[in-house]
């Protein structure tokens, strides 16, 4: 795909997120060329952005989509199948020529082989672990599109919890174990409580849960917001590894390409790595990224969300 396609996806992202933004009876004056203007240009260090609101060094040039061309012979994941989200993801941003893995805490670094880049994502908690980075990124994105009504996550088959349902009252457990609600006065959204709501489901969350909170794909449909999700056995002991796809390119014999990202545990930055065929990378194909990632048991493919 051209990259000038999916620029004019995020246009029309943000322009809905302004327009969400302005009181009825007002318009705006004017809609911006591209996201740049939105996002601040040349915003100043440590500017929020509205489109990535996490990041701590945000740059037009310096996103998957501007770095990353596809491969001779390859187009891009179809624009006209793709949501909200699957652009917002693939104009994620990277850390300009920052290749260092580095812990939540900043204490120390990884060891994480061979990495092309580190999303500017803030991994600043002990809980934002490999297997929370979706339910990260599914969120703000679901902020950032005004739709905190969709933030929610199962956590049993009988219990699933709700950002709207977390802002009347409070989750709790009773001595049982057993996931109980506390009706309470009903609060407006903040940046707080979002956040707040965030560590509550990221510290209940494993592997086990997050392919319960998805659904089965075959490798072929794969798309990008797409998961490969592992663990060794049900035991809750088992750490397990998901790796995100960020972005998904074919040929015309059918080969598929993809650029995927992954955090870890301890938490750590989330790190695009590089392919072993210097020609495609950071463009890899599935089998290497099944092989990079056989340590962590066999895994399968998982929708999460596409919305």
């Amino acid at each position: 795909m051209k990259r000038t396609a999916l620029t004019a996806i995020l246009v029309l992202l943000t322009a809905s997120i302004c327009l969400a933004a302005l009181p009825p009876d007002k318009n705006p004056q004017k809609q911006p060329k591209d996201t740049s203007q939105i996002a601040n240009k040349k915003p100043p260090e440590h500017a929020p952005n509205k489109l990535y609101p996490f990041a701590f060094n945000y740059n037009e040039n310096y996103t998957i989509l501007r770095l990353y061309p596809t491969p001779k012979g390859y187009e891009r994941y179809p624009e006209n199948k793709m949501s909200m989200y699957q652009a917002w993801l693939t104009n994620l941003p990277i850390w300009p020529d920052q290749y260092t893995v580095a812990l939540w805490n900043e204490n120390d670094t990884v060891k994480a082989g061979r990495v092309a880049a580190v999303l500017d994502l803030g991994v600043r908690t002990p809980n934002q672990t490999g297997v929370n980075i979706p339910l990260q990124l599914l969120w703000t994105a679901r902020r950032v599109f005004n739709k905190p009504n969709e933030i929610e996550y199962i956590l049993s088959p009988k219990d699933t919890v709700t950002y709207t349902h977390w802002l009347s009252g409070k989750y709790g457990f009773d001595g049982a174990g057993n996931l109980v609600f506390r009706p309470g006065e009903k609060r407006e959204h903040s940046d707080k409580d979002y956040f707040r709501f965030l560590e509550f489901a990221m510290h209940q969350n494993t592997p086990e849960l997050l392919a319960y909170n998805s659904k089965k794909i075959d490798p072929k449909n794969i798309a990008p917001g797409d998961l490969y999700i592992q663990y060794k056995d049900a035991k809750t002991d088992s750490v397990g590894h998901t790796a995100i796809i960020l972005d998904v390119c074919t040929n015309k014999s059918g080969d598929v390409l993809v650029i995927p990202a992954w955090g870890g545990n301890p938490a750590h930055s989330v790190m695009i790595p590089k392919s072993s065929n210097a020609e495609l990378s950071p463009w890899m194909n599935l089998d290497e990224l099944r092989d990079r990632l056989a340590q962590y048991g066999p895994g399968q493919f998982y929708n999460f969300a596409r919305k």
